[in-house]
């Protein structure tokens, strides 16, 4: 090829780039928006809800952060020949936890209050505004509302059920090998046995609780940014919940 020629490709080849770049960075960019979010969520509830039906046994969904603050999708199960404790839930065998992005996580609108020791409907207007804002500027509220499950039974319907969430082993102490749940003192352990804090009876922010049929999805920067005393009233009730159908498993209601 002469010089001319080269220089004619290489230009071609740069201008490509040039065109392609805007629209790759805009597909990298929707899977961090709060619509990749909820494509993510909707492709994981009709997931579970296929698993439900197939395998005739109560299957969900469980939204939980890691220690370093990165929330995910775990599928759960429920295991009936476990008998202390009863009924609980396990991970799905063969599944692996799926990270959300990391700009974005969601939350079931209900916190755990250390100052009062009750839960708190922090989408409830008819609390105060500082009662709303005091639950969630504490690490624990912010667990406790970042942890929660949306079940399907048998028929694939959207059940509210109680959940347990534990090791596959059914183990209360520190004996499971459990890679994904485990006990506080085996998740904290160095090496760390399992990935995500199991529920505990009267343990807050894990503790067994029902399942949700409703949550909102946020910005975790903007959320960051907010002042902790006013991130209910200055953010949060500018957002939509994501309601899922009783009869579908689809998203019905999105954030704007």
């Amino acid at each position: 090829m002469s010089l001319i020629e080269t220089v004619v490709v290489v230009g071609i080849a740069a201008l490509m780039v040039a065109l392609t770049m805007p629209a790759v960075k805009g597909l990298v960019g929707s899977f961090g928006s709060a619509g990749g979010g909820r494509s993510m969520i909707g492709a994981a509830l009709a997931s579970a809800r296929a698993m439900a039906a197939k395998e005739q046994k109560y299957v969900g969904v469980r939204f939980q952060e890691d220690l370093d603050g990165q929330q995910y999708m775990i599928f759960i199960e429920q295991k009936t020949n476990f008998v202390t404790p009863a009924s609980p839930f396990c991970v799905v065998e063969g599944t692996s936890p799926m990270k959300l992005s990391e700009n974005i996580s969601v939350m079931d609108m209900f916190a755990y209050d250390p100052s009062t020791t009750i839960q708190v409907d922090i989408g409830n207007f008819g609390n105060s505004d500082a009662v709303r804002n005091a639950a969630i500027n504490n690490d624990v509220g912010l667990a406790d509302t970042t942890t929660f499950s949306i079940v399907f039974d048998q028929a694939g319907k959207l059940v509210k059920k109680e959940v347990r969430v534990i090791n596959r082993d059914g183990q209360t102490n520190n004996n499971s090998e459990d890679e994904i749940f485990n006990t506080m003192d085996n998740v904290d352990s160095d090496p760390a046995i399992g990935k995500f804090y199991q529920d505990y009876h009267n343990i807050y922010p894990y503790r067994q609780e029902y399942s949700r049929r409703e949550f909102v999805i946020y910005d975790k920067n903007r959320f960051k940014n907010t002042d902790v005393d006013y991130r209910c009233t200055d953010y949060l009730d500018e957002l939509d919940y994501c309601h899922v159908n009783v009869y579908t498993g689809k998203l019905i209601r999105a954030e704007q």
